[in-house]
């Protein structure tokens, strides 16, 4: 019975053996398919990051409340991640937080005009230049500066306008040098090398000074307003821009200049010049008569012989004149009282 229970085992394994076989000769395709499998490749494992609106995880903080074990839960702390944008956005609030300090400091705004490079003007007389422009040096407008000032102040050769920091408007410019002194009842003006005649400012010595009855004779009709109208003609083409610094300088007439500038080489001593709107130059003799030469002084060396011939003259009748004029050499007359 031993054997026979030993062989139970034997013949029931085999059997199953067997019937594996069998099962798997009956499924001819279970070995290719377990080949294939084996050898496919794997899928590739694909990833994605979170997007940019979706909560981001946020790290767990336990706080223990005493040595008997009793934890306390704090409030999840978001985990900030760093990015650029980050720097962007704090260097323009920086620079937007910058930009209204400099534009609202008091330390950057304009309070006044600095002259530099003049001698006969004072800082007080441009300060009207920049009324109602007392903003701040980042924001201040030279142009309408410029504009001004050459049209205020039309005798200065070559104005500039820089700007200094923290809040200095600097005004340079050059000086017109005067050669004469025209006086007109109780008035004075300057008159240069070139003919620009302005305003007196201070007192210079030793310029050729010229007594008349009448005003220079301008090369054109003086821009000065005479009237109300011409007055308010006058702002609104300033305005405009229509007027130009050139425009508004008064010349001298070059021949009566010229003139002057002769008239000085002969004047005799203790003599002073003196002009007529109709005889033209000469000048006041010590003897208390007036010569008038005219402003045609290319034959002044004849002018100034049939001068002299006429008041040898008079003296040998014993005439004392009170005007001789040749300034038609061929028509000279004389004044006596």
């Amino acid at each position: 019975m031993n054997d026979l229970k030993g062989e139970k085992p034997v013949a029931h394994s085999g059997q199953l053996r067997q019937t594996r076989r069998q099962s798997a000769s009956a499924r001819p395709g279970a070995s290719s398919t377990a080949a294939d499998s084996s050898t496919r490749k794997p899928t590739p494992v694909v990833t994605r990051k979170p997007s940019q609106g979706a909560a981001q995880p946020r790290r767990k903080v336990v706080y223990k409340v005493g040595a008997d074990g009793v934890e306390t839960r704090l409030p999840a702390i978001p985990l900030l991640r760093f990015s650029w944008q980050w720097i962007s956005g704090i260097l323009t609030i920086a620079l937007f937080l910058l930009v209204i300090f400099l534009v609202n400091s008091p330390m950057f705004r304009v309070q006044s005009l600095t002259v530099n490079g003049l001698t006969r003007y004072t800082s007080d007389e441009f300060q009207p230049l920049i009324k109602g422009r007392k903003t701040s040096i980042f924001l201040f407008d030279t142009n309408p500066v410029m504009h001004s000032l050459r049209l205020v102040y039309p005798e200065l050769v070559d104005p500039q306008i820089s700007i200094r920091m923290p809040n200095q408007v600097l005004v340079s410019a050059g000086e017109r040098e005067p050669i004469i002194l025209w006086q007109v009842n109780g008035n004075a003006y300057w008159i240069d090398a070139e003919g620009v005649v302005m305003q007196p400012r201070g007192e210079i010595p030793g310029l050729l000074t010229v007594q008349s009855a009448v005003e220079p004779p301008l090369t054109r009709m003086s821009n000065k307003p005479t009237s109300v109208i011409d007055y308010a003609r006058m702002i609104i083409e300033r305005q405009s821009g229509s007027l130009t610094s050139e425009e508004l300088i008064d010349y001298i007439n070059p021949e009566t200049l010229n003139a002057i500038i002769k008239m000085n080489a002969i004047l005799p001593a203790g003599g002073s010049l003196v002009y007529d709107p109709i005889s033209g130059m000469g000048w006041r003799d010590p003897g208390g008569w007036e010569v008038y030469f005219g402003t045609n002084l290319s034959n002044i060396d004849f002018k100034q012989v049939e001068y002299q011939t006429i008041l040898a003259s008079l003296v040998e009748m014993g005439v004392t004149p009170t005007m001789i004029s040749v300034e038609h050499i061929d028509a000279p007359y004389f004044r006596v009282e």
